[in-house]
């Protein structure tokens, strides 16, 4: 059995299952289109442009991660064993002390009953129909990173992507370490508080 929430958030407007974007990736397609002038599909087909979209997306997940984990955290209460986490997690912010995470998402320790675990999951693969996962803010540095990729596509500077990219990035960062998070991070704030700042083991 597992209690599951999902934490962190843009304010009052969290960022998973919470619908807030009202965009399909489907529309973000689109608008990488209309970028590139190809609206009559004939340079690109649906296919290249979504590796492309979750592409970004996969980009900013890792971002947010490696600045403001918190803010894509999930948390799960696992009350029998072997305790599993339901998604692969990328990295464990709190959990019970001396626990172990295996390749499969069990956590490995010595403490019986239920235990909680705060955590960030990896990110799926999208499909055309999918709900854009992040704030709407986000959405065209999306279709940003998506209309450069489709735009050197044929090119052959590595130096010259690189430094597009680089540019790009400090312009979601600085949106990643603006944001207010709606989670408290005082101690006592939860019952039990154990941080960890990896995954304390991987077997």
């Amino acid at each position: 059995l597992i209690f599951k929430k999902v934490i962190g958030g843009f304010g009052s407007l969290l960022f998973y299952g919470k619908g807030n974007t009202m965009q399909k990736i489907t529309d973000l397609i689109r608008s990488v289109r209309l970028r590139i002038n190809d609206s009559d599909s004939t340079g690109f087909d649906d296919s290249e442009l979504l590796d492309y979209i979750n592409g970004g997306i996969q980009w900013l997940h890792r971002l947010i991660l490696r600045e403001r984990p918190e803010l894509i955290a999930e948390e799960e209460v696992l009350k029998t064993e072997p305790f599993t986490l339901s998604k692969k997690p990328l990295k464990i912010l709190e959990a019970p002390e001396g626990f172990l995470v295996r390749m499969n998402g069990t956590i490995a320790t010595t403490e019986k009953g239920s235990i909680y675990v705060r955590y960030v999951p990896d990110m799926d693969f999208l499909a055309n129909t999918d709900d854009f996962p992040y704030h709407q803010s986000f959405v065209d540095m999306v279709v940003e990173f998506a209309t450069i990729r489709a735009q050197l596509r044929n090119e052959f500077s590595m130096g010259d992507e690189m430094g597009i990219f680089s540019q790009l990035e400090s312009q979601v960062v600085g949106v990643i370490q603006g944001i207010q998070s709606d989670r408290s991070d005082i101690d006592g704030y939860y019952p039990v508080r154990r941080r960890s700042d990896d995954y304390g083991g991987i077997e």
